[in-house]
């Protein structure tokens, strides 16, 4: 999903390069982690509930981390 995302990034500065490179790495994490994470907890509970509040959490940090960032640019 991010393959249009490296267009962008020619024409990025170095910051703006490292902030991607980190939106990217954590990404591929996250990729990586929560389906193990996923099938570990509907395993053990039979119901994927625990994994959807995972992604609920995850979201509302990301939302936090956006906000805090518009407001130190502005």
């Amino acid at each position: 999903p991010f393959g249009a995302i490296y267009n962008v990034a020619a024409d990025a500065t170095a910051t703006e390069g490292s902030a991607l490179a980190m939106v990217i790495a954590v990404g591929n994490l996250v990729a990586l982690v929560l389906p193990v994470v996923t099938g570990s907890i509907r395993d053990a509970t039979g119901s994927y509930e625990g994994a959807f509040l995972i992604l609920v959490g995850l979201n509302v940090l990301a939302i936090g981390a956006a906000v805090l960032i518009t407001r130190t640019h502005q």
